[in-house]
């Protein structure tokens, strides 16, 4: 097993959508035995193969998942596989936003129920069992992916020993996982060890993403210079430009790699850092990685020199990072004079109109909830959709469900504001948090408005929703549409 089994397993399974395959493969990798001992190995692994497997598909199907999962579910639940709470709640916040079926409800309930067990294959025939070693060799390696990637150093370090035992090698995507769980553990010697030794190679090209990864490690491990060393060695690949997922993966650790540089404090060491980045070409400069040289000169508390940068940015690369943070941190300050100077680059980018709507933003961050509604109820101002659907997908993903209540109640009289919009944001928000009464509020928020009738898809999202916490649904449900002939 290498280290993209994981990855290509949800490929093919995609591609495919055979779930009874995948269900018996996965059922395959199960060692055999009636022994309880044996028994509570066999549940343990299950949960983690399934679990990143799912994981993968979560990732490669960033909408629509519930059509993708259900079937996987209830072939894994007819192989007799079990899964981990954890992940069943993975699944409950990722498929569409707590779209659940009643029926993956209950495939959940019987997968978590640790009664299941795994339905036995058919043997093979003598002549064919030659390969028991090398089957017991790629279930330990499965073993050593799933705890890798959970993050269980001891387990994944005895599970390796026992590779080590059997005379298994380390393959280049096993050590990168180990380098990986070296790095989250802080035994940032023995990450560096394994780094070198694979750099060694010259026809390899180590993901940015690990590189990143380790060099963020580095930085909050006190280890400045050895950080840039390691991001020195970055290089473009290939693979990242084919495969949407590695991109965002490549992006999001850049972004945690600015963002522990800028939280260290050290204004030269960002920018060697962002000099690398750039000058690899293994990704796109983001406003998210510019907003970090802004950052770091607010760690220090030295405001000028960070409206120095922004100004810099907003010329050289017409961008304004960072601007609602560096606003609400002026806000909270009561320092007019240099809020004022920002406003007045902010708007040579985006316009006086645009520069009103991130001020008000910036107010409702600080809980300043009625700045905010009279910046927004400005004469003349519009709001594009697209824009503000943007920040509530934001607030959503970051958990902001009080900053997005707000603003959804604030901008009530706003010309031309989708509200539909506005509250299937907020029902999201509800579900990610997991607050089953704030859900039945937006509701109740909904009716308090003229002329604005929950549509049918609001309302099975938050009775599903409803139905897996065991609560009552305060209104009827429209019967289901019914497809076009």
């Amino acid at each position: 097993m290498n280290w993209r089994l994981y990855e290509d397993i949800a490929t093919a399974y995609i591609k495919s959508g055979n779930a009874t395959g995948l269900a018996k493969l996965v059922n395959s990798l199960l060692p055999d035995g009636e022994e309880d001992e044996m028994k509570s190995e066999v549940i343990e692994l299950s949960g983690q193969i399934i679990g990143s497997i799912l994981k993968e598909i979560c990732k490669q199907t960033p909408s629509g998942q519930l059509e993708v999962i259900e079937p996987l579910l209830e072939a894994f639940r007819d192989q007799g596989l079990t899964m981990s709470l954890s992940v069943a709640q993975f699944v409950r916040d990722k498929v569409s936003e707590g779209q659940l079926t009643p029926a993956a409800v209950d495939l959940l309930a019987e997968l978590t129920s640790g009664q299941l067990i795994p339905v036995p294959l058919n043997p093979l025939p003598k002549r064919l069992q030659l390969g028991t070693n090398s089957q017991s060799n790629k279930k330990n390696m499965a073993k050593f992916c799933a705890f890798a990637r959970e993050r269980k150093l001891h387990e994944a370090l005895a599970s390796k020993k026992e590779l080590e035992a059997r005379s298994v090698s380390f393959t280049i995507g096993l050590n990168l996982l180990l380098m990986d769980l070296y790095g989250h553990h802080g035994r940032l010697d023995e990450a560096l060890d394994l780094f070198s030794r694979l750099h060694k190679d010259p026809d390899l090209i180590i993901l940015p993403s690990k590189i990143m990864n380790l060099s963020a490690h580095l930085l909050k491990g006190g280890r400045p210079v050895d950080a840039i060393c390691v991001l020195e060695k970055l290089k473009a690949d290939p693979r990242v430009a084919e495969k949407i997922e590695l991109t965002r993966s490549v992006n999001a650790s850049a972004v945690r790699l600015m963002d522990a540089a800028a939280e260290n404090g050290n204004v030269e060491v960002i920018q060697k850092i962002f000099d690398c980045l750039e000058q690899s070409k293994a990704l796109k400069m983001s406003r998210s990685l510019l907003g970090s040289l802004v950052k770091v000169h607010a760690v220090r508390d030295d405001w000028d020199s960070a409206l120095a940068e922004f100004d810099r940015l907003t010329k050289e690369r017409r961008s304004t990072p960072w601007s609602t943070e560096l606003a609400a941190s002026l806000i909270e300050k009561d320092d007019t004079r240099r809020l004022d100077r920002l406003m007045k680059m902010n708007s040579q980018v985006h316009g006086e109109r645009n520069s009103l709507f991130d001020l008000s933003l910036a107010f409702l961050s600080c809980q300043r909830v009625k700045d905010a509604k009279k910046l927004l109820e400005t004469p003349g101002l519009r709001i594009v959709n697209s824009r503000l659907d943007n920040v509530c997908s934001f607030y959503v993903r970051k958990k902001k469900l009080d900053e997005l209540e707000n603003l959804v109640k604030i901008s009530r009289n706003v010309f031309n504001v989708d509200r539909h919009m506005l509250y299937d944001h907020l029902l999201a928000a509800c579900i990610k948090v997991d607050d089953p009464k704030r859900a039945v509020n937006v509701w109740t928020l909904m009716q308090e408005e003229d002329d604005l009738v929950p549509g049918s898809g609001f309302l099975r999202r938050l009775s599903d929703f409803l139905t897996t916490k065991k609560m009552l649904i305060p209104f009827s449900l429209p019967p289901p549409e019914r497809p076009n002939a």
